[in-house]
């Protein structure tokens, strides 16, 4: 399988991903949870999270399954969804206004209006 280049992932990164596909991954290898923390370097309470509840991890948590599992992160991630993504998109818009409003309002100024 292809290990892809992961110089640009770091543990520190705020992007999360939902493994999809790593169940099924993880059971081919035979491992147990423990064997399988010792050999990825990924804690054993997180990969138990992610095979029995899906829970989302970071990307450098990502990366390090993949490396274990000798396959790229596009193989573990399952895609997000556009709506979802839209939608993150427009919260951070109105909380970005939010904040320029407030700054705004400190110096005694009024936001300009957009059309």
């Amino acid at each position: 399988m292809f290990r892809g280049d992961y110089s640009l992932y770091s543990e520190s990164d705020v992007i999360t991903y939902q493994l999809n596909g790593f169940k099924r991954l993880y059971k081919a290898t035979g491992y147990t949870f423990k064997e399988f923390a010792e050999h990825s370097g990924v804690n054993i309470r997180t990969i138990q999270d992610v095979v029995y509840e899906n829970t989302k991890v970071t990307s450098g948590t990502a990366v390090k399954l993949a490396c274990a599992l000798e396959c790229s992160v596009p193989d573990l991630v399952k895609p997000p969804s556009l709506k979802g993504a839209l939608d993150d998109i427009v919260t951070e818009l109105r909380l970005y206004r939010m904040f320029v409003e407030q700054v705004y309002e400190q110096y005694g100024e009024k936001l300009p209006e957009i059309d």
